[in-house]
């Protein structure tokens, strides 16, 4: 009976663990556009993202609204904002603490996508 519960808690953490894996992530903004990302999983996700835009530069703001994320090594905790010039075909790392959520606004004038992966 224990052999039976152990196995059947160990498949349930096992099957949590794949679920939450991210491999790869593709966040798309439009102009002025803004998204919320958050790290809902127990652990910190650590990413590259590589940028892609038909400009050689755009500009996002990230605003930090829970728990501590960094981009390109820059720490944000709750409450901290950070303007980024982003370039086209540029790789940034991000890294996000469990529960961590930011918000994400494209203040160019054309689109952005970070694909993104662990």
């Amino acid at each position: 009976m224990l052999k039976n519960i152990l196995v059947a808690f160990l498949t349930t953490i096992a099957l949590l663990l794949i679920s939450f894996t991210v491999d790869a992530m593709s966040v798309n903004l439009a102009p002025k556009q803004s998204k919320v990302l958050s790290n809902s999983t127990l652990w910190t996700i650590n990413a590259t993202c590589t940028i892609e835009t038909n400009q050689p530069s755009e500009k996002i703001l990230v605003n930090a609204i829970k728990n501590e994320s960094h981009v390109n090594g820059q720490k944000l905790v709750s409450g901290q904002k950070k303007s980024i010039h982003v370039h086209n075909h540029e790789s940034i790392s991000v890294s996000a603490e469990p529960g961590a959520a930011v918000t994400i606004v494209n203040q160019g004038s054309n689109p952005i996508q970070a694909t993104c992966s662990t």
